[in-house]
């Protein structure tokens, strides 16, 4: 049936010729028949709002590509030095490089260890594929056992074992290679266990603060740092690195 009554018909008449006013019903049977049209977008016809164009919905203007962001290499210390000293900003956090898989399990097998002894003889059979961060893990590790021992347990007792020495020495060829964090660990761990004599410890302050490594520390790494320098015996040396 129609939409529309019967007494409505005249609403509809509208203007057709020269000659005057159409027929109303003649004008509605041509809007029903105009109505019942498809449509597509674009073209003239009824819209949804009733008679008139059917406008077309403009389609958006395609993406730009884009590319994805190029990320460059951590410079090495040295050039972290000379922005230091230039007054530049760093925003870097220089993380471990690729280590091999047996170095990833030398880690859990040196945190597996339950006194000094077992960690120092682990380190020597294992010493020839000991990375850097293996050796900080060891004295990170040996200077837990210091705080965390029995009360008669000093850090006497760790460097009196006879590999502690042999340990120090296999430590200091890796410490350019140590990260900041690393780095400030194994100062932390050498002033812990009482190591602030020993000459691998004022070897490795040199290599986290003269190298630039600190500027890239983060806070605990920098609080460990300060901590581990402060207790220096040596004034002028402590200020040389402050």
């Amino acid at each position: 049936g129609n939409w529309y009554s019967a007494e409505e018909p005249s609403s509809f008449i509208l203007p057709d010729d020269e000659h005057g006013k159409a027929n109303g019903s003649d004008c509605i049977e041509e809007v029903a028949a105009v109505r019942h049209q498809p449509q597509t977008a674009g073209s003239h016809g009824p819209s949804f709002y009733g008679v008139g164009p059917q406008l077309a919905m403009p389609k958006p203007p395609p993406r730009p590509r884009r590319e994805a962001p190029q990320r460059n290499a951590a410079p090495d210390f040295e050039e972290l030095g000379e922005q230091v000293s230039a007054g530049k900003n760093i925003f870097i956090m220089p993380k471990r490089p690729p280590r091999e898989s047996d170095c990833y399990a030398l880690d859990k097998d040196i945190n597996a260890c339950t006194s000094p002894n077992e960690a120092l003889e682990l380190a020597s059979r294992q010493s020839k594929i000991m990375d850097a961060a293996n050796w900080a893990n060891l004295f990170y590790s040996l200077a837990h056992f210091k705080k965390k021992g029995p009360d008669d347990f000093t850090s006497f007792d760790i460097k009196a074992h006879r590999l502690w020495v042999s340990s120090c020495e296999a430590l200091r060829p890796h410490l350019s290679e140590l990260t900041a964090r690393d780095n400030s660990n194994v100062l932390w761990s050498l002033a812990t266990l009482d190591g602030k004599q020993e000459p691998i410890f004022v070897e490795s302050a040199s290599a986290l603060c003269i190298s630039g490594k600190l500027a890239v520390c983060d806070p605990v790494s920098i609080s460990k740092a300060a901590w581990s320098l402060v207790s220096m015996p040596s004034r002028d040396k402590r200020l040389d690195f402050f």
